[in-house]
C-alpha cells in the first residue's frame, strides 16, 4: 500500500495519507491529513463558509465526499488501476506525529500496526458507510 500512499500523497490537498484495505471488504479506505494552506480555501468554497476552520471542515461529510472524488480523479490522471481508488476517507486535521509519536518510525515511515489499532473504529465506520463489513462472522441462511 505504500506506493499508493506515495501517489495519493502527491495530491495538492494532502499532506500525508494512510491507506487501509481489508480482505473482507472490496474498497480501500484512507486516513488523510490535509495540507491546510490548500485544503482550507478549497473546502471553504464547498461549504460556502469562508470562516470555517480546519477541524470543522475535516468533520464535514460534504468535504469527505468531495475529497474522495478529488483523489479518484488524481489516481485516474496518474493512470493507476481503478482498484487503487479509495472508496471513503476520514480527514484527520492533525498530523500523525501530533496524534501519537509512535505512529512514525525513526525514518518517518508510518507504523501500520499502530495506526490500524488507533483507527480501528474509524475504519469500521468507513466500511459501514460504504455498505461493507469487515466482520469475519458469516451468517449462512437456513442455519440455526
Amino acid at each position: 500500500l505504500e506506493p499508493l500512499e506515495a501517489l495519493y500523497g502527491t495530491h495538492r490537498l494532502i499532506d500525508s495519507v494512510f491507506i487501509h484495505g481489508s480482505l473482507r471488504a472490496y474498497d480501500l479506505i484512507a486516513i488523510a491529513v490535509p495540507r491546510s494552506e490548500t485544503f482550507v480555501p478549497w473546502a471553504q468554497k464547498i461549504v460556502g463558509n469562508a470562516d470555517a476552520g480546519l477541524v470543522e471542515l475535516c468533520k464535514d461529510e460534504r468535504i469527505s465526499s468531495a475529497m474522495v472524488d478529488e483523489l479518484r480523479t488524481h489516481v485516474a490522471k496518474a493512470k493507476s488501476p481503478t482498484l487503487a481508488a479509495i472508496g471513503a476517507v476520514h480527514l484527520e486535521p492533525h498530523g500523525f506525529a501530533n496524534i501519537n509519536v509512535e505512529f512514525l518510525t525513526a525514518s518517518l515511515k508510518l507504523r501500520r500496526f499502530k495506526i490500524v489499532q488507533h483507527y480501528d473504529s474509524v475504519f469500521d465506520g468507513l466500511y459501514q458507510k460504504l455498505g461493507q463489513t469487515t466482520d469475519p462472522k458469516v451468517k449462512i441462511s437456513g442455519s440455526a
